[in-house]
């Protein structure tokens, strides 16, 4: 129960009047500071105190006044005749004591609900109070002495005296109750009424005895006589009653004039309550509602000037922000002053109100002069204060500013009253400045959010409960071009694809009935062209203060373009993989090859035209050739040979290509030539790209059994930014040479679109083509760092535009002179043959020794190195294979440079690609010869490296 609200803040007040009369030396405001009672608090009327607040308080009047009789005197005090506080004025209506105590019992309650009291009369003047407190309750000592005092205080309100009080049980003894025995004397005007009654009785018996006793003038004389003392003491009760009635009537005039002033005063004050309450409700700027706030107490306060200092938002000075009552001048000296918060030595009466949130009531400012600080004394000196009242501005135990009013022109007395009533205000303030604080954070958290959410590059999205649309952002009409207004309310499956309609409903399901959070889960949409764009859907129940699910917030981030790029990567990942195997065997096709040639190549050489063997020999070798040539269309794809890339003019190639075009395409095709001007040059490998342009047309061609027209344009593009067109991989911003082969034939299926550029995929006949055309295309345009785009529709035909790189060159592109072959003769010298497959080194030697040459062979690298060593000097050239087992031909040329720098290498290899590549060995061969070669290759490379120069005089 200690810390439950037992007394009301009228007891703290009664005891403030008692502490002004016997103990003004006393500073209020310090008790309630060290009791922890607000003085606010105390100026609320329907603010009630708990046991332990008033234990404290208590303890800490003790220690000021050092008076152990305190309690009981301040209730004399209270209850007596001298004081003004509520319970004399609730009292002193009564007539008689006896019915003054007799309401105890209920007047107990108005103010304190610690109590029970129950009251019996024992005769007119004493009666027994037994109080019984509360289950729960454990007051203290002090307040047993306290009801003591009151008890013998109330008498004096009729008799001018203590009444007498006998304690004759006490629960602080260890009895159950408190009870009392309360005498009192009686009223003078009813002891002389008393008197009048017995004069009366008394003067009738006497004069009754005496008639038979005097003589009837005598009689008559002494009647008379004892009628004027009957009289007399008669009229004097009459009197004395009178004067009593007028009393009390005087009184209770006075105290129903200060109630109506009360009610006046509480009236207006509930009229300035009322107008800042509703100022408060709608009024949200700081600046403009402190004004407002202090008209309002101008017009119903009776304060000539009043104002408020805030502090700042770093809390290190008080600044002043509203006021009334100051002229022009006073105003602009008050809008430069400001008191510092962040010294702790400070003593201004503003600064110490602030930090200490107490008020200060300052009646006379000469008496105070020594106690404030020269800037305070010198703020009072220039608005000519003499005196004023200033207290803190507090919200929620923090201290925001004060209040501060004065009078200089009606001199009115400045009161504590007046301070209790602004301790009243002043949270109002508090109040105020907090809420207006809460809705600058709200709004500004509004414009932030929605700042956010207007530039936020994914949608933001929330759905009512029934999956409508309540709110989308801008970032919706960008992406799917929708308006945003137009698409409220409607339902969120309004622009979801069928297929994915199931999903979506169960999803929306887990979120509002499971309140889960789904994260990255793909939906398609469609956009106001009704074309379909993939997002990934996050979506969380949007929930109220009392934890219902009102519907679904979440972001919407489309991933079309992302999805196209990772089916590109897949797509390159898959075509470098493939390019990676080719690359892999070429090289024993090549050898193997290279075998079956030379062998048909021997038998030829030893055969007539005429012989009958003759003619199948040239059609393996014919075949072979063949075999040659796609593997080379395999290395092309798989990019494992470097290109030979020279500025290329792509008008001249289309030229050039242009007969041999009309020769081998159909008649009933034609032919057309849409060939740009002043076309930028290219790098480019003159070989390559015919074979480019003569595969595109021969697959127009074959598109178009029937006839049509075939098209070959070129271009100069400027990509602006990225581009990647459906189905393809990104475009480059930058200048592009553009060459574009058009046809009008069948067309191709969306489907069969995105896997034409795929090896050894044709929707040709068997035997009609190999799938290697399109996919050799792909691997030149690619060694060319260009880009390949198909565009075909069924039964309108396929258009192929492939964008290479344009360069800055003008004029006329330098030409590329062929190296003419010699011819294969008969030679001299002696060459070492190094490759591990037998049936190479077979060939070779039968080859060389045919055209005259000594051959010597070894099938590793480290026969090689054996062999050179004994018979070195004798060798004339080496031919090496670079693909070897074991020690393998790099390193075997790097320890042969090692024993002879002059020597001469031919190096050969069915897969070039590391050595062409990065060219380690460009200055220690002396020539480099691809398989599978022809004889005459062979012959030509090995009669041109013995006269070339050892590479020690080349270096």
């Amino acid at each position: 129960m200690e810390s439950k609200p037992l007394y009301n803040s009228r007891i703290i007040r009664s005891y403030f009047e008692y502490l002004n009369v016997h103990y003004p030396e006393i500073d209020i405001y310090s008790i309630l500071k060290e009791s922890e009672i607000g003085a606010q608090e105390v100026a609320d009327q329907g603010h009630w105190f708990t046991q332990e607040q008033i234990n404290k308080f208590q303890k800490v009047l003790s220690e000021k006044t050092n008076n152990p009789s305190l309690a009981r005197e301040a209730g004399r005090y209270l209850a007596s005749a001298k004081g003004s506080s509520i319970i004399r004025q609730y009292f002193i209506g009564f007539l008689t004591p006896i019915t003054a105590y007799r309401v105890l019992e209920k007047a107990s309650a108005t103010i304190s609900h610690h109590v029970n009291i129950q009251t019996r009369k024992i005769n007119d003047c004493s009666v027994e109070l037994t109080v019984f407190t509360k289950p729960g309750v454990k007051e203290g000592p002090f307040q047993c002495e306290n009801r003591q005092g009151m008890f013998e205080g109330l008498a004096t309100v009729f008799t001018k005296n203590y009444a007498t009080v006998e304690h004759t049980s006490c629960i602080h003894r260890g009895d159950k109750c408190c009870r009392y025995i309360v005498s009192w004397e009686k009223v003078s005007f009813v002891l002389w009424k008393q008197l009048s009654r017995y004069v009366s009785l008394a003067s009738a018996i006497a004069t009754g005895g005496l008639f038979f006793l005097l003589p009837t003038s005598y009689w008559i004389m002494v009647l008379l006589a004892l009628l004027l003392a009957s009289s007399l003491v008669f009229l004097n009760a009459e009197r004395l009653q009178k004067i009593n009635y007028a009393t009390k009537v005087t009184t209770q005039g006075d105290i129903a004039n200060q109630l109506i002033n009360q009610i006046n005063r509480r009236y207006n004050d509930a009229l300035l309550v009322q107008e800042i309450g509703q100022a408060l409700s709608r009024i949200l700027d700081i600046d403009q509602l402190l004004l407002h706030f202090m008209n309002i107490l101008q017009k119903r306060l009776d304060f000539d000037r009043g104002l408020v200092m805030l502090a700042n938002n770093e809390r290190t000075h008080l600044i002043y922000k509203a006021g009334y009552g100051y002229d022009t001048e006073e105003g602009a000296y008050l809008r430069q002053t400001a008191f510092n918060l962040d010294k702790p030595g400070s003593k201004g009466a503003f600064v110490v109100s602030f930090r200490e949130q107490r008020p200060f009531l300052i009646d006379n400012v000469d008496e105070f002069k020594n106690s404030l600080s020269p800037k305070t004394l010198q703020f009072i000196e220039r608005i000519q204060a003499q005196s004023f009242i200033c207290v803190p501005i507090v919200h929620e135990g923090k201290s925001e500013g004060v209040l501060a009013v004065d009078n200089i022109l009606s001199n009115k007395q400045l009161t504590q009253s007046d301070a209790n009533l602004l301790m009243g205000i002043a949270p109002q303030i508090g109040i105020f400045l907090h809420n207006a604080r809460m809705y600058e954070k709200i709004r500004e958290n509004e414009e932030w959010f929605r700042a956010i959410s207007e530039n936020a590059p994914d949608i933001i999205y929330a759905l009512s409960r029934e999956g409508s649309l309540t709110y989308v952002n801008s970032a919706w009409e960008e992406i799917l071009g929708y308006p945003q207004n137009t698409v409220l309310n409607q339902p969120f499956t309004n622009f979801i694809l069928e297929e994915d309609l199931n999903s979506y409903t169960e999803t929306f399901r887990r979120i509002k009935d499971n309140q889960e959070t789904v994260r990255n889960t793909t939906f398609t949409l469609r956009d106001i062209h009704n074309s379909p764009r993939l997002f990934s859907f996050n979506g969380a129940p949007n929930t109220n203060d009392r934890g219902t699910v009102t519907g679904i917030v979440g972001t919407l981030k489309d991933i079309t373009e992302q999805r196209n790029l990772e089916n590109q990567l897949q797509h390159a990942s898959k075509m470098e993989a493939i390019g990676t195997l080719t690359g892999g065997i070429a090289h024993d096709f090549n050898n193997i090859i290279q075998a079956i040639g030379s062998y048909v190549e021997l038998l030829m050489m030893r055969k007539a035209d005429q012989d009958p063997d003759f003619r199948y020999l040239a059609n393996v070798n014919s075949l072979t050739r063949r075999a040659t040539d796609l593997i080379q269309e395999l290395m092309l794809f798989s990019r494992k040979v470097e290109s030979k890339l020279h500025p290329v003019d792509l008008n001249d190639e289309i030229t050039n290509l242009y007969e041999l075009l009309s020769n081998t395409i159909p008649k009933m095709i034609s032919i057309k030539l849409n060939l740009e001007n002043d076309l930028a040059f290219i790098n480019g490998d003159h070989s390559q790209l015919g074979q480019v342009i003569m595969n595109l047309a021969v697959n127009a061609r074959d598109a178009m059994p029937e006839g049509g027209i075939l098209e070959i344009m070129t271009k100069n593009v400027y990509v602006n930014k990225n581009i990647w067109p459906d189905g393809n991989e990104i475009i480059k911003e930058g200048a592009y040479a553009m060459i574009g082969v058009r046809d009008t034939g069948c067309g191709m299926h969306q489907d069969t679109v995105e896997h034409i550029f795929e090896p050894f995929f044709t929707t040709k006949p068997a035997g009609k083509g190999t799938g290697l055309g399109l996919s050799v295309v792909y691997g030149i345009v690619k060694n060319h760092s260009g880009y390949i785009v198909c565009e075909s529709e069924q039964r309108k035909g396929t258009t192929f535009k492939i964008y290479l790189p344009a360069l800055e060159i003008h004029g006329e592109a330098p030409r590329i002179a062929e190296t003419a072959k010699a011819a294969a003769t008969a030679g001299e010298g002696t060459i070492l043959l190094v490759d591990d497959e037998v049936s190479l080194l077979e060939t070779g030697r039968d080859i060389l020794n045919h055209y005259g040459y000594t051959t010597l062979s070894a099938s590793s690298g480290e026969g090689a190195i054996e062999i050179y060593k004994k018979e070195g000097s004798k060798i004339d050239i080496i031919m090496l294979d670079l693909i070897m087992p074991g020690m393998g031909g790099e390193r075997c040329l790097s320890e042969l440079r090692q024993i002879d720098p002059e020597i001469r290498v031919i190096v050969t290899s069915g897969y070039s690609a590391n050595f062409q590549i990065d060219g380690r060995f460009d200055k220690t061969i002396t020539f480099f010869l691809n398989k599978p070669y022809r004889i005459d290759d062979l012959i030509n490379s090995i009669q041109t490296a013995l006269a070339t120069r050892p590479i020690s005089s080349i270096q």
